[in-house]
């Protein structure tokens, strides 16, 4: 319901829980009052879930938890975003990237490095932007994640804008282009 929306899109995989309908109703009614008043709980939540404790979950566990760490962090973007929590914003992101990476998510990893890319155009450290931007855009297209490459190119393009390599930036992505329209075409 925020005018900026998650990061990472839900797709059509079901959430693992459904609040009861009167709650839900309540939430919605003023999802930014209950987001306010909650942050430090996502945020302390955020830590838990890319932070667990061996002994108290399963081998199998610290995938999942991975999985809910980056998800989190994803779906509170726009809260961040227009709150101007870039601080909060990164160090949840960055705790999730650590948690994906430890678990092998691969696809979390790469939103996350999105997110960070995201964050560090924002704070003009260009530099690293372009870095993450890249990283992230490699590891979306090696598990096939079309949208989030979409997003890191995105990323990319606007670190070029902010580097004033314009040029640089379309004739990148139309060399690329070109390239993949000519390896389908010989298939």
């Amino acid at each position: 319901l925020l005018p900026v929306g998650p990061l990472i899109g839900m797709g059509s995989e079901p959430a693992a829980w459904h609040p009861e309908q009167t709650l839900a109703d309540e939430l919605l009614a003023d999802p930014l009052a209950w987001l306010e008043a909650e942050q430090a709980a996502l945020l302390s939540a955020i830590r838990q879930a890319s932070t667990p404790d061996p002994a108290a979950v399963g081998a199998g566990a610290t995938g999942s938890l991975a999985e809910t760490a980056w998800r989190l962090a994803g779906a509170v973007t726009g809260f961040y975003w227009l709150h101007g929590c870039r601080d909060d914003y990164r160090r949840a992101c960055d705790l999730a990237l650590i948690a994906t990476r430890l678990s092998g998510d691969r696809r979390g990893e790469a939103w996350m490095l999105t997110a960070l890319a995201w964050v560090a155009i924002d704070q003009l450290r260009l530099e690293d932007a372009g870095a993450l931007a890249e990283e992230a855009r490699l590891i979306h297209r090696e598990v096939r994640d079309g949208r989030g490459e979409a997003y890191a190119l995105l990323k990319l393009a606007h670190t070029h804008e902010f580097c004033g390599h314009l040029d640089e930036a379309v004739s990148e992505r139309s060399e690329e282009h070109t390239s993949e329209l000519q390896s389908h075409h010989d298939l």
